[in-house]
């Protein structure tokens, strides 16, 4: 019932916002190494959900589930292991929203390639 007031505009914004204030927390908040490791770890994660997606379009809820859970279980015991699932699952919600998680999806993959940098406040 409550599927009707879902608005796939709304989300997608609402994803690349999270996304974004992890990701300016983390660069405020974290040296280079710290920032490394979560980009690390998230390059593990990413490719594996998004193949796991791939091969099997009924399994995204499957992998969400158990990203939740690393999600839970990590608050607590690893900072940096937890940044990254949550960007993981960010991003697997944001694709599933098609175009309208494009720019989540974006500022994730951004944060991957320059994890120090922050791409919308660099000026030439």
């Amino acid at each position: 019932m409550f599927g009707f007031f879902r608005n796939p505009v709304r989300d997608g914004r609402q994803l690349a916002k999270d996304a974004r204030r992890i990701i300016e927390y983390e660069r405020e908040a974290s040296h280079m190494p710290r920032l490394l490791d979560i980009v690390e770890e998230l390059e593990k994660e990413l490719p594996r959900a998004r193949e796991r997606v791939a091969l099997r379009e009924s399994d995204r809820k499957v992998v969400l589930y158990e990203l939740k859970r690393a999600n839970a279980v990590l608050r607590h015991q690893d900072q940096r292991r937890w940044t990254a699932i949550t960007l993981c699952i960010i991003a697997i919600k944001a694709e599933e929203l098609g175009s309208n998680g494009t720019e989540a999806v974006n500022i994730v993959e951004a944060f991957i390639k320059n994890p120090g940098v922050d791409s919308d406040r660099v000026e030439a």
